[in-house]
C-alpha cells in the first residue's frame, strides 16, 4: 500500500487517537512548536470561511474541494510552495532525495489537513456527517497528491530553492542566518501570495453570482414585459 493510500485509509476509517501514527519518524517537525504554529497560519488562510457564515464547516470544506478539483493550479502551487519553504526552515532540501521529500510535504500537508478535519468532526454528532467530512478530506488529500505529482511541484520548487541559495552562495557554505533570513522571505512572500489567490478566487466567485443574479433579474422583468 503506498503512504497517499495508507493515509486515505487511515482518514476514512481510523479513530482520531490512531492519526498520531502518522507523525511516527517526524516528530523533529510535529513535535516543535514553533513549526507547528506557522503550519497552522498556512491551514487558516486555506481554510478561510469561505461562505461567510462565520466558520469554516462542511458548506466551506466542499467548496475547497471543488476548488482543487476544478483544477486552481495557482492555489495548489502557492500552498505547495508556501509548505515547502517552511519545511526548509526545519530540514535541509536534499536535491538527490526528492523522493524523501516529496513524502514529507505529503505526511505535513495531510497532517495539517486530518487536524483540521478532527475538528470539524468533533462540532458533529450526526454520523453521516462525519463521514462526509472524512470523505471530503480524504478526496482533498488524493487531489493534492496527484497534482502535486503530475506537475511534479516538490522537484521544482526544490530546483527553485537550491537555484536561489546557489545564485547567493549560501547553498553549500556561507552565513546560516543569511540563509535563514533568505528562504523565510520568500517563505513570507508566497505565504501573502496563497492569501491573494484565495481572495481572488472568492471575489471572482462573488462577482459571477452577481452577474448570474442580475441575468436572471433581467430575463424575469423581460418575461413580465412581454405578458
Amino acid at each position: 500500500m503506498s503512504l497517499v493510500d495508507g493515509i486515505v485509509d487511515l482518514i476514512k476509517y481510523g479513530e482520531l487517537k490512531d492519526f498520531d501514527t502518522l507523525i511516527v519518524g517526524y516528530e523533529y517537525l510535529f513535535k516543535n512548536m514553533a513549526f507547528l504554529s506557522e503550519l497552522n497560519v498556512i491551514l487558516d488562510i486555506l481554510f478561510e470561511d469561505r461562505n461567510k457564515d462565520g466558520k469554516f464547516n462542511i458548506e466551506d470544506l466542499k467548496i475547497l474541494r471543488n476548488e482543487l478539483e476544478s483544477g486552481n493550479l495557482l492555489l495548489i502551487t502557492k500552498l505547495t510552495k508556501s509548505i515547502m519553504l517552511l519545511l526548509t526552515k526545519f530540514k535541509k532540501i536534499k536535491k538527490d532525495k526528492l523522493s524523501e521529500m516529496t513524502e514529507t510535504f505529503l505526511v505535513i500537508v495531510s497532517y495539517g489537513l486530518i487536524s483540521k478535519m478532527s475538528l470539524l468532526i468533533k462540532q458533529e454528532i450526526n454520523l453521516s456527517k462525519q463521514n462526509y467530512i472524512r470523505t471530503e478530506i480524504a478526496k482533498i488529500i488524493e487531489l493534492l497528491n496527484s497534482k502535486v505529482d503530475e506537475l511534479q511541484l516538490v522537484y521544482e520548487i526544490s530546483q527553485f530553492i537550491y537555484t536561489t541559495l546557489k545564485s547567493t552562495g549560501l547553498w553549500c557554505c556561507g552565513d546560516k542566518v543569511a540563509k535563514y533570513l533568505l528562504l523565510d522571505n520568500e517563505y513570507k512572500v508566497t505565504k501573502e501570495q496563497l492569501k491573494e489567490t484565495l481572495t481572488e478566487k472568492r471575489l471572482t466567485i462573488e462577482l459571477n453570482k452577481k452577474i448570474d443574479d442580475l441575468s436572471k433579474y433581467l430575463l424575469n422583468k423581460r418575461k413580465e414585459l412581454i405578458v
